[in-house]
C-alpha cells in the first residue's frame, strides 16, 4: 500500500464547492487515483454521518483526502481512528497549553473542546470494478464559526480565543495523518487504537447509544481490537457498536 511519507498528497484549493468529498469522488471517477487533498473555503452541500447536512460557512476547515488502499473494507474503515488521532494532534498543536487538556475524541471521531464539538470526520469508501480502491476522509473543523440548531453543543476555536487559518491547520493535519497512516500500514491498528484511547473522553462513564433499531444506555468501556465501541449494558453483558450515534453523559470527562 502506498505510504504518504513516500508519495505526498497533492493539494487542490477551491473557493467553494458542493462538498469536498463529492469533488474527491468525482476526480477519482475521472481517473485521479490520489493521494489528493481537496480543500474548500466553503461547502454548499456539506454532509456529515448518516447523510446529515454539515453547515459549512466560510472561515472553517473543509477538506477531504482521497487515499488509495489495498485492503478490505473492514480494515480500511479503521483508518477513521487514525484520522481522529491525527486531527486531535493537529488541533492540539495549535492550542495554548491551558486548553490542551480539554481536547478529547468522542466516538467515533468527533473532537470536543471542553465538551463542545469543534470537529467531525466522515469516512467513505470508493470502489472500482466492484473492488475497494480508495477511501475518502472528510474533515471539518470549526476554526471561526460553529453551526446552531444541532443536537449537541458546538463551538469554534475562535470561541476559545484561538485564531487558526484553515490552510495552516490543514498543513499540520496532513503531516500528522501521514505519520499515523505510516504506522497503520507498518504496525496495524493496535498502536492507533491505543493512541485513540489515550485521547478519548468518557471512558468508564455512562453513554446513550442511538441506532436505527432503537436507543439504549450503557457504560463506555473502550474499543475492541477492530475499533468497535465496547458498551457494557446494565445486565453486565457487553455489546459492540460499529456504527451509530453516541452521546456522553453530562459531566463525563471530556464532556
Amino acid at each position: 500500500m502506498p505510504q504518504l511519507k513516500d508519495v505526498p498528497p497533492r493539494m487542490i484549493a477551491l473557493p467553494a464547492i458542493d462538498s469536498t468529498s463529492a469533488e474527491a469522488r468525482r476526480l477519482f471517477e475521472l481517473g485521479d487515483a490520489g493521494p489528493l487533498w481537496v480543500r474548500a473555503g466553503q461547502q454548499l452541500s456539506g454532509r456529515g454521518r448518516s447523510g446529515r447536512r454539515w453547515v459549512s460557512e466560510p472561515g472553517n476547515l473543509y477538506a477531504s483526502l482521497l487515499l488509495p488502499v489495498e485492503t478490505d473494507a473492514a480494515n480500511a474503515a479503521s483508518l477513521a481512528l487514525a484520522a481522529g488521532v491525527a486531527a486531535h494532534e493537529a488541533v492540539s498543536e495549535l492550542l495554548p497549553s491551558a486548553l490542551k487538556a480539554g481536547l478529547t475524541i468522542k466516538w467515533p471521531n468527533d473532537l470536543l473542546l471542553h465538551g463542545k464539538k469543534i470537529s467531525g470526520l466522515l469516512l467513505e469508501t470508493v470502489t472500482k470494478n466492484s473492488r475497494l480502491a480508495a477511501v475518502i476522509l472528510g474533515f471539518g473543523v470549526n476554526c471561526h464559526t460553529s453551526p446552531s440548531g444541532v443536537d449537541r453543543p458546538g463551538a469554534s476555536l475562535s470561541d476559545f480565543g484561538v485564531s487558526v487559518a484553515p490552510e495552516a491547520l490543514l498543513d499540520v493535519l496532513s503531516g500528522r495523518f501521514a505519520h499515523w497512516h505510516d504506522r497503520w500500514c507498518r504496525e496495524g491498528l493496535e498502536p492507533v487504537r491505543c493512541a485513540w484511547l489515550e485521547r478519548a473522553g468518557g471512558i468508564g462513564q455512562p453513554i446513550l447509544v442511538r441506532l436505527p433499531s432503537g436507543s439504549f444506555e450503557a457504560i463506555f468501556e473502550g474499543l475492541s481490537a477492530t475499533g468497535a465501541l465496547i458498551s457494557r449494558l446494565p445486565d453486565g453483558t457487553t455489546r459492540l457498536i460499529s456504527a451509530g450515534d453516541v452521546f456522553l453523559a453530562p459531566g463525563a470527562p471530556g464532556q
